[in-house]
């Protein structure tokens, strides 16, 4: 696959993430039907708590590598030791990593040690996690191939071997196993790119400083999304924490296909960055903000004007007060679309992580602070606790404008604006929902009222957008990529 064609690595990276929704979309309505809804509670406690010890494990390779590789990438001796530096490192930060976590569950004494220690293996092994060695090299065709392979491994299984209510234990095999495979593809992978060579210890003690900073960006966002689950694993009614998890999974799962458009960019970005060719800089991050924003902020919209109904399909009736919290991660996608281009886009290709970690701390802090009051208060519904993430992610986008703003980065004005235009043009989804409803009351039941109403919902929001984006002549502005 061609590496100088970026559409190409667009549609390869989307269909990635296509694939990584059509299958839990498969296998989650099967799961949350079967496993008993207490220990599917006790599944997604455990995985939040791995959730905590992971990016320590990974100590901020990922994006580090990928900015570091992507400009030598056609010099495969420093492509080499640029690799071996940091895998070194990252196998170091997984051993201890590793070692810290039995400690924790050997002292904490968990009811479901079993459970507990299978995530072992999934912290150990993140040090064969270098897909970001492939994306820096722009292999999506590779990462295409690799995630359908693991994704059968992954349905198969789990229809063969998750059968039963309290099959918690399988399932959690299955999903380290699906980890393991999918790691060590990539490890083999790049081995066929990449050599392994020495590296001086004074070298590898040095690189320390600069994935310290990367491992502090990492964890940073550790005080949102997880810091909920964390706060939710303490209560009292397990079925919160699911209430929270299948809500935050499912938002994050759709719109997690349009972030390609982003991805894709980055080894680019990095490139013309450090080549200094700033006018091919600002012309793709303009191009590919905009067709990010002019995708998901109306699928946002829209996720939100339907949760009623994806809740119902996907998880069933037990599920169903998992709706307001549906909704509220729907329209918190609006506050984390933004942070995701100046982040990543403008504040991190700038060189600029450390001072970005600084925003995510500030925002953070102040989510743990509503997230206390909420448990002090004995406040446990989950859409609250999304709603506070929401609130601090706020603060880190007025943070973010100024830090840019300040040192002259780039002008966010366009984007700003388009920013407006979309959200404003997502707006009347709420009407065609209300209207809908209205002639259609909406029904928890697979009728044909229910199907009618959902149908006529989505194909009004999806038709309107459709002329508004021809008549405004949007279509042909964001295509051009």
């Amino acid at each position: 696959m061609s590496k100088n064609n970026i559409k190409v690595n667009a549609i390869a990276s989307t269909l990635v993430r296509i694939l990584n929704i059509i299958f839990p979309l498969l296998t989650g309505p099967y799961l949350t039907r079967i496993l008993d809804p207490e220990l599917f509670g006790e599944f997604n406690k455990v995985n939040s708590l791995a959730a905590w010890f992971i990016p320590f494990a990974g100590f901020g390779v990922y994006n580090y590598g990928i900015r570091l590789v992507s400009g030598v990438r056609e010099n495969k001796a420093k492509a080499s030791h640029n690799f071996s530096l940091l895998f070194y490192a990252s196998t170091l930060s997984s051993i201890v990593v590793t070692l810290v976590y039995i400690l924790y569950i050997w002292f904490a004494n968990p009811n479901n040690m079993l459970l507990y220690g299978i995530f072992i293996f999934q912290i150990i092994v993140q040090f064969l996690y270098v897909e970001w060695m492939a994306e820096a090299f722009e292999s999506y065709n590779f990462i295409l191939y690799k995630t359908l392979f693991v994704r059968v491994f992954m349905l198969v299984s789990i229809f063969v071997f998750v059968k039963n209510s309290d099959d918690i234990i399988p399932y959690a095999m299955i999903m380290t196993v699906a980890n393991f495979l999918n790691y060590f593809t990539s490890y083999i992978y790049i081995r066929r790119k990449v050599k392994l060579v020495r590296i001086p210890l004074k070298e590898l003690v040095k690189v320390f400083k600069p994935l310290f900073s990367m491992l502090l960006l990492a964890n940073a966002n550790m005080l949102y999304t997880i810091l909920d689950r964390l706060f939710l694993s303490s209560v009292k009614n397990n079925l919160y924490i699911s209430y929270y998890t299948i809500s935050l999974n499912l938002s994050m799962m759709i719109t997690g296909v349009v972030v390609s458009i982003i991805i894709v960019s980055i080894p680019r970005l990095a490139k013309y960055n450090a080549e200094e060719q700033f006018e091919k800089f600002n012309d793709l991050q303009l191009k590919t903000s905009r067709l990010f924003l002019f995708l998901v902020i109306p699928i946002s919209m829209g996720l939100a004007c339907v949760s009623q109904s994806i809740i119902f399909l996907y998880a069933g009736p037990k599920y169903i007060l998992a709706v307001p919290t549906m909704i509220i991660c729907s329209i918190r996608i609006l506050s984390w679309t933004l942070d995701t281009i100046f982040a990543n886009q403008i504040i991190f290709l700038k060189g600029h992580e450390l001072s970005l970690t600084r925003i995510y701390f500030v925002g953070g802090f102040f989510n743990l602070i509503f997230n206390s009051a909420l448990y002090i208060f004995g406040i446990e519904n989950p859409e609250y606790y999304i709603l506070t993430t929401v609130f601090a992610e706020v603060i880190v986008l007025f943070l973010e404008v100024k830090f840019i703003r300040d040192r002259s980065l780039y002008d966010i004005r366009k984007i700003k604006n388009n920013f407006i235009r979309y959200t404003i043009a997502s707006l009347p989804f709420i009407a065609i929902k209300l209207a809908v409803d209205y002639f259609i009351p909406f029904e928890y039941n697979l009728t044909k009222g229910f199907m009618l109403n959902t149908g006529l919902v989505i194909v009004g929001c999806v038709v309107y957008y459709a002329l508004f984006a021809i008549i405004s002549g949007d279509i042909k502005k964001v295509i051009k990529l």
